[in-house]
């Protein structure tokens, strides 16, 4: 049951990260948000040459590898998801199970993950 969970909220975060991705448009509200939105957000990784619009080296010290995660609400997401996606099977393999049940495991993980990856998705397009 808990790599259920794991794996729900691993699939929600994947939701939000397509649905950001691709159905975040200019009409929305979020889409001018310099956190959430993709067109926006890549400058809080960067320092950027007002004058020219080059871009002259990270934002802050790793923005764009350690902490990217906290740069933009894409990269948080992805955060989220691989958090919980490789905590679900870190409890996989170090639980004392059978190999069937690691196997039933492993089927209703990924079930799961596409449960919650259909939510969210079809969620947020539906009233986001």
């Amino acid at each position: 049951m808990m790599v259920a969970l794991l794996l729900l909220v691993s699939g929600l975060a994947e939701g939000m990260m397509d649905w950001l991705q691709f159905r975040l448009n200019v009409c929305h509200p979020m889409y001018k948000d310099q956190f959430w939105s993709p067109d926006y957000s890549w400058k809080n990784k960067w320092n950027i040459d007002p004058a020219t619009g080059r871009i002259l080296g990270e934002k802050f010290f790793l923005s764009s590898t350690l902490f990217v995660g906290f740069t933009d609400g894409w990269h948080l997401m992805k955060l989220v998801r691989n958090l919980f996606m490789f905590t679900g099977i870190l409890y996989i393999a170090i639980c004392d199970m059978t190999v069937s049940e690691a196997i039933i495991n492993v089927i209703l993980a990924r079930i799961m993950y596409g449960v919650g990856f259909s939510l969210s998705f079809s969620w947020m397009h539906k009233y986001l």
